[in-house]
């Protein structure tokens, strides 16, 4: 099964909701992530923000010139923030048609394959969805 995953990274997210408004004023922009989602975005042995999705959007917002503040915490706490909009943006997300009515999606920059795998003996139990 491949599921497609779309990570809005900050540069994304910049040119399409962020960009003009952070040029025109020096805000800092506030980014959630998932802190237990290794290797896109967990917490380091120090308790730092790290990982592929951490690196992407402290790159492009040194490049851009916009300051972003990056916190990790519990997915659940994460999705109540977005939903209420306490959050500017997300280091990452699995797209689907719900979450995309209350956040805008960027073009996949990664895809995540899937599988569930059973010995030969259990396989036999398992009808194909």
């Amino acid at each position: 099964m491949r599921f497609k995953v779309a990570f809005l990274t900050i540069a994304m997210v910049a040119w399409g909701v962020f960009l003009a408004p952070a040029i025109a004023r020096s805000d800092s922009y506030l980014f959630k992530g998932d802190m237990n989602y290794p290797p896109y975005e967990y917490l380091d042995e120090d308790g730092d923000p790290a990982g592929f999705n951490v690196d992407i959007v402290r790159a492009i917002s040194r490049v851009m010139g916009i300051d972003v503040t990056i916190e990790l915490e519990a997915w659940r706490h994460v999705r109540k923030q977005i939903e209420e909009r306490k959050v500017d943006g997300l280091t990452g997300m699995y797209y689907s048609k719900a979450r995309s009515r209350l956040v805008n999606f960027t073009t996949p920059q990664i895809i995540v394959s899937h599988a569930i795998l059973l010995t030969k003996t259990r396989r036999s139990r398992v009808s194909r969805i």
